[in-house]
C-alpha cells in the first residue's frame, strides 16, 4: 500500500510539471537524440511516472498528439523508448557511449489486446466517440473483481443522470465463458465488450477494477478508480470535468 501511495504522489507531481521535454528526475543520457525521436512521434505529454520495471530503472509514460499512440521512456544507462500503437509495441534504444541508436524493432502485438470480435471496444470506437463529442463514461470491470460488478449500477445511474453514454468494457485477460457466466449470474444487463483499445489501456484502467474514464468535448479524463458511494462518485466526476474544462 505504501509503495502504491508513493507512486501516486510521484505521478501527481510529474503531471503538475506539464508537457516538459523530460520528466523531473529522469537523469537521461542522450537527451538530444531521444528528444528528436520523441518529436518525430508527435510527443504531447505530460509525463507520468509508472511502475519501474526494476530498481535501477525509472519509467515514465506520455500520450502523443495521436489517439492510440503513446510513448514510454525508461531511463537506464542506455535510454529506451517504447512506442505503443494499435499495431503493438516497438522498442527504440540508444547506447549511452556515443548515443548511437543501437536497436529499433517493429511493433510486437499485445496478445490480450487483440481484437476478439466485432463487439470488442477498440480504438476505432474510441476515435468515433471523441469525434462525436458526446459525453460518455467508459467503465472497466472484471469478473475477478466482485466490487467492480457491485458498483456498476452506481456508475451507470450517475452516467444516466448526467446524460452520458455508459460503456462497460471487460478485463481483456478473462476468458469469454467466464465473462458470460458472470453476466448471467449477476444479472448484468450489459454487452460483453472486451477492452481492446490501446488508448484506454494506457490510461491504467486494468491495474485495478473498477476504473472509469469520462469522455467529454473530445477529451478523455484521468481515471476514476475503485468502487464508491454515489455522493463520492459525483465529486470525482465533477473534479474530472473541471480538470478537463481547465485544459481547454
Amino acid at each position: 500500500m505504501l509503495n502504491y501511495l508513493l507512486l501516486v504522489a510521484v505521478s501527481f507531481a510529474a503531471a503538475e510539471k506539464g508537457a516538459h521535454r523530460f520528466p523531473a528526475g529522469a537523469n537521461l543520457n542522450c537527451e538530444s537524440q531521444v528528444e528528436a525521436f520523441l518529436k518525430s512521434q508527435n510527443f504531447k505529454g505530460p509525463w507520468k511516472r509508472v511502475v519501474d520495471p526494476q530498481i535501477d530503472i525509472k519509467a515514465f509514460r506520455a500520450p502523443t498528439e495521436n489517439i492510440a499512440h503513446w510513448v514510454e521512456l525508461q531511463t537506464f544507462a542506455d535510454p529506451v523508448v517504447y512506442v505503443y500503437t494499435e499495431k503493438g509495441i516497438a522498442t527504440h534504444k540508444w547506447k549511452a557511449a556515443g548515443c548511437e541508436k543501437i536497436s529499433s524493432t517493429m511493433p510486437v502485438e499485445i496478445d490480450f489486446l487483440k481484437k476478439q470480435d466485432q463487439t470488442s471496444f477498440d480504438d476505432h470506437a474510441v476515435k468515433k466517440l471523441l469525434q462525436t463529442k458526446k459525453p460518455a463514461m467508459i467503465y472497466a470491470w472484471s469478473p475477478a473483481m466482485g466490487y467492480s460488478m457491485d458498483a456498476m449500477s452506481i456508475f451507470a445511474k450517475e452516467a444516466e443522470k448526467r446524460g452520458m453514454v455508459f460503456l462497460p468494457v471487460v478485463d481483456p485477460t478473462v476468458e469469454e465463458d467466464v465473462v458470460m457466466r458472470a453476466i448471467q449470474e449477476r444479472k448484468l444487463n450489459i454487452p460483453a465488450k472486451k477492452l481492446s483499445s490501446i488508448e484506454v489501456f494506457m490510461r491504467d484502467v486494468t491495474i485495478h477494477y473498477p476504473a472509469a474514464l469520462i469522455v467529454n468535448n473530445g477529451k478523455i479524463s484521468e481515471r476514476i478508480i475503485g468502487a464508491m458511494k454515489q455522493d463520492q462518485l459525483e465529486q470525482e466526476i465533477n473534479q474530472r470535468l473541471a480538470e478537463m474544462a481547465k485544459g481547454e
